[in-house]
């Protein structure tokens, strides 16, 4: 039987669920992820190589939509800890990319960056299954390479 995330906020699940994010949402868009790790303060980072700077815009956004994700399905995310006082820089790193994927062109890169919002909100409500899987097997280690990976990526191959 799978492991759920639980019916309450956790403080070592929510960066799992925010890096599983950041997976899922590179896998889908054909990104090669090399790896994951989240560290005991909470702080992680996902390995991800992708060509596409589009597609590094919605890999940006999907670590905080995951998680947000993550607290409004459990219900009690301390105020304190909701994703939206996160310090993560991903908004503004997304933000860049955005602007780098459209030549600087400010209004393009702005439908860009909200065009790539609503694509990765429903794209992580759709995988949420697979985000739980992997946000899981990295709070078990705190570190998940390609092999692993891959194995929860393609569960039948």
């Amino acid at each position: 039987m799978e492991r759920s995330l639980g019916s309450k906020w956790d403080a070592h699940i929510a960066p799992c669920v925010h890096e599983a994010g950041h997976a899922v949402i590179a896998h889908v868009l054909g990104a090669r992820v090399i790896g994951m790790i989240v560290n005991h303060d909470g702080s992680g980072e996902s390995k991800i190589e992708t060509a596409e700077p589009r597609a590094e815009v919605h890999i940006r956004l999907a670590g905080y939509i995951a998680e947000l994700r993550y607290c409004e399905s459990v219900g009690d995310c301390p105020s304190d800890r909701h994703p939206s006082l996160s310090r993560s820089d991903d908004n503004e790193r997304a933000w860049v990319a955005a602007q780098e994927a459209c030549a600087g062109d400010l209004s393009a890169a702005s439908a860009l960056l909200n065009e790539a919002r609503g694509t990765v909100t429903t794209t992580v409500t759709e995988e949420w299954a697979r985000i739980e899987r992997i946000a899981l097997a990295l709070s078990g280690t705190g570190r998940l390479t390609s092999g692993p990976l891959s194995d929860i990526f393609n569960p039948d191959v």
